[in-house]
């Protein structure tokens, strides 16, 4: 196995691990299945996650699964080289590939706390 798909699908298994929901920009000129309307500049964003396709497959030179649009199941399959970014829908954390898998940038949210801490209005009465 290829260390671009070990990459791959290691960055697959963290997105869905935390609970989160795997999305993927590939670009579509060598891939196969996909409906037209749906792709943009040669490019179509796609939601990967267990609930969205099935059969998933994650090779050294391809991904391929079943996934519906408009109510209708298409095979989709692609180049591993075609994905131009894989992340994590929520935080956009994940993968950014340019020069046709060249260059792998990973962008990680170093402000992992989001929320705003209050303290409360309450008092402790004894």
């Amino acid at each position: 196995m290829s260390l671009y798909s070990c990459l791959i699908q290691s960055t697959y298994q963290w997105i869905i691990n935390n609970n989160m929901t795997p999305y993927m920009l590939i670009y579509t000129k060598n891939s196969k299945n996909i409906p037209l309307r749906y792709i943009k500049k040669e490019k179509i964003l796609l939601n990967i996650s267990p609930v969205a396709v099935k059969n998933l497959e994650i090779s050294n030179n391809f991904i391929n699964f079943d996934a519906s649009f408009s109510k209708r199941i298409y095979n989709i399959f692609f180049p591993i080289k075609s994905i131009l970014s894989f992340y994590s829908f929520e935080n956009k954390e994940g993968l950014y590939i340019s020069n046709n898998g060249e260059k792998i940038f990973i962008y990680e949210n170093k402000k992992k706390d989001n929320t705003i801490k209050k303290t409360s209005h309450l008092q402790l009465v004894e």
